[in-house]
């Protein structure tokens, strides 16, 4: 892929993280810790609801960056889209059905059309469509800051309920602009085909799967901390710190990860055809984890001065913000023994490492909020879990970056 295509991916990525960052920083700023902690719940079951998919869209992905059939990718795309289109059906009548509250219908749509529009955005991930993908992310980015200023920073209604209502807005007029760009694949009957899907059902959603577990994993290393704050009852004003620091710390995070997300198929279909060897894969990919030391400090150092001056109600989150920037930035280099076990379909081996560690440190964090209570140094457990996982991955089994024994 040119350099000129991925730059501009890059760009319309942080355009749309940015926005997003920006626009939930400023309702934290105005809602305050305690309403701010009311929206993490929200926040986290939608993040979580991505799952109801089973992993189909990353096991999509793969299937379509190493199948060299044109017609059977094409098929592919399809089933993905409306595969994500029942399976968010589904989702918006369990969580309408079951979430009480004022703000249940919009958060039923949420997670339904964040799947719909998961799938679009796999589909150009796939097919390396960059402008697509570039204009739909940019697309997303304007109507979401549009629906969020017309119906709460001109109304002055900083509310959980209502930020929900215009989100959801957002991602209607979205989910049709995104429908279109995939439209002709859409409409071509040529396109679907039953027995296709019988044939290849079982082993894409074999690996989906297993991808699932794996990218669940993946989440629950980012967002478990807050999940437990939330159930477990923890003061709302301490889920509103929390909250703040992870939205910070995620704007490194999410900002670097989006560079992965364009790139994994790209390397898939390298290492699949042995256009680049597992060691020079991992060596590549080593040397920029570490050249991004660099970015990590200056943002850091930036996003502590900023909460000093620009946000003083939230400077009880300076330390959590610290150590979860780190987190997050450790978590990036997982990237690379994923991409290449995946590749080489050795799924197993990571879901037996990352649950063998994963499950203790759940455990950990449970105990940290019921006995504890520091809960700002609640992301130490997940750095030391993160660090055990990535020494079990390159110490205790190095073989497993050599070809001939994945």
């Amino acid at each position: 892929m040119k350099k000129s295509k991925i730059l501009i991916y890059s760009l319309s990525k942080y355009f749309e993280l940015g926005l997003m960052a920006l626009v939930l920083l400023h309702f934290a700023k105005n809602s305050g810790p305690i309403s701010f902690g009311e929206l993490s719940f929200y926040l986290v079951l939608i993040s979580y609801s991505a799952f109801a998919v089973f992993g189909i869209n990353a096991s999509y992905v793969k299937h379509y960056s190493i199948e060299k059939n044109k017609d059977s990718r094409d098929k592919l795309s399809v089933f993905n889209f409306w595969y994500n289109v029942v399976i968010g059906l589904l989702v918006f009548m369990l969580v309408f059905g079951l979430v009480s509250g004022e703000g249940s219908l919009a958060l039923a749509l949420i997670c339904f059309l964040n799947l719909v529009r998961g799938s679009v955005q796999s589909i150009c991930r796939a097919e390396l469509k960059v402008w697509y993908l570039s204009f739909f992310n940019a697309g997303f980015s304007i109507l979401y800051l549009s629906s969020y200023y017309w119906g709460v920073v001109s109304v002055e209604l900083y509310e959980a309920q209502n930020f929900l209502n215009y989100w959801a807005l957002s991602l209607v007029l979205t989910i049709v602009f995104g429908a279109s760009l995939i439209l002709p694949k859409l409409i071509n009957t040529n396109h679907y085909s039953i027995s296709f899907i019988k044939d290849n059902f079982s082993l894409l959603f074999k690996n989906a799967v297993a991808l699932f577990v794996i990218n669940f994993g993946n989440t629950i290393l980012l967002s478990a901390d807050r999940f437990f704050l939330n159930i477990l009852n923890a003061p709302l004003d301490v889920i509103g710190y929390y909250q703040f620091a992870d939205n910070i710390a995620s704007i490194f995070h999410l900002g670097s990860n989006s560079l992965l997300f364009l790139l994994v198929p790209i390397y898939m279909r390298k290492l699949s055809d042995g256009t680049i060897s597992v060691d020079e894969f991992k060596a590549k990919f080593l040397k920029i984890g570490v050249v991004w030391i660099v970015p990590l400090f200056a943002f850091v150092i930036t996003a502590y001065f900023s909460i000093q001056f620009f946000f003083v109600d939230y400077q009880a989150s300076l330390l959590v913000m610290v150590l979860l920037t780190i987190s997050k930035f450790l978590c990036l280099f997982i990237f690379i023994p994923v991409t290449v076990l995946t590749t080489f379909h050795h799924e197993r081996i990571l879901m037996k490492i990352y649950y063998s560690i994963i499950i203790p440190m759940l455990l950990i964090q449970v105990a940290w909020i019921l006995f504890i209570s520091e809960y700002w140094l609640l992301p130490i457990v997940t750095i030391i879990g993160v660090m055990t996982i990535l020494f079990l991955l390159w110490k205790v089994k190095p073989k497993l970056f050599v070809v001939g024994d994945v």
